[in-house]
């Protein structure tokens, strides 16, 4: 993994500002040119350029003051644009095919039931549709400051959530690309999900949850899976995916979630959904989306 370009889509929102914290972050802390983008929505009257601009200053002076604290830093280059379009979605989509950026951070309000139902979430189909991997925050996060109050501090432990696949694989390289040279504390997490009765011959309790026996062979399987990795830990443990993952995270205090996809779309999507955007929309924790290519 690398971070040379960051595209930061903004709608000027809380939760995008709070996205712009994480994003400015990680472009000081890996040396990346920071986009600041805006769709502007042809059904909206209002005009961005003057916010825009003023975005780039916050993350300019924001970005000065974390250099100024950590010498390991560095000043990014910052630019801004803006396109018309008909939805917020085509137009992000539209400025990272061009730009082709190595990271997409953008906040997600975390919409749940009928609303998001009916008119979905940007960010989830960021997560669904862009070939490369994205960053969500949610709009109740809230990134914790450096003891000096100057800045977020870097991840201090990421929990990586794994299924032993390909998908999976490439999330741990990336956290591990992120935890280089640091003491970064990895965990990794395996979830085993209820697994309905009649598979056990209506042996209700083997379907609920599994036994210790199995946890303590899939935890093995785990630590072979991904090798020796210094200080890590690894965890197994029944429930709904997106449930545990959260639950988990926040117990922890996970600075940041490492998670593969494999970018279900149409009627595989709508039929099992995807873990990875319900991760995105419940945890309280950024989420780093990683794409597995193979």
């Amino acid at each position: 993994m690398r971070i040379d370009t960051i595209l930061h889509p903004t709608d000027f929102s809380d939760g995008a500002a709070q996205a712009c914290t994480v994003a400015v972050d990680l472009a000081t802390r890996y040396d990346a040119a920071l986009h600041l983008f805006h769709g502007q929505l042809l059904h909206t009257a209002t005009r961005s350029e003057l916010p825009l601009a003023a975005l780039a200053e916050t993350v300019t002076a924001e970005a000065s003051r974390l250099v100024a604290h950590d010498a390991t830093r560095h000043m990014p280059t910052v630019q801004v644009s803006q396109l018309p379009a008909v939805s917020a979605f085509e137009a992000i989509m539209e400025r990272a095919t061009d730009l082709r950026p190595d990271l997409i951070v953008m906040g997600t309000h975390g919409r749940g039931g009928l609303g998001r139902l009916l008119i979905g979430s940007t960010a989830e189909k960021i997560v669904r549709h862009w070939t490369g991997h994205v960053v969500t925050v949610r709009n109740a996060v809230r990134p914790e400051r450096e003891p000096d109050g100057e800045g977020p501090g870097r991840p201090r432990r990421i929990l990586v959530p794994v299924d032993l696949s390909a998908g999976s694989a490439q999330a741990l390289d990336a956290a591990r690309w992120l935890a280089r040279g640091t003491d970064t504390q990895l965990d990794l997490l395996h979830v085993v999900e209820p697994i309905p009765p009649f598979y056990y011959g209506g042996n209700a309790q083997r379907g609920l949850a599994a036994d210790g026996d199995l946890h303590h062979f899939l935890e093995r399987s785990l630590r072979e899976w991904s090798g020796e990795i210094d200080g890590a830990t690894w965890t197994v443990t029944d429930g709904s995916a997106p449930e545990e993952i959260a639950r988990v995270a926040k117990n922890r205090r996970a600075d940041l979630v490492v998670i593969g996809t494999r970018g279900l779309t149409g009627l595989p999507h709508m039929l099992i959904g995807s873990v990875t955007e319900r991760v995105c929309r419940t945890c309280d924790t950024p989420v780093l989306v990683v794409r597995d290519v193979t």
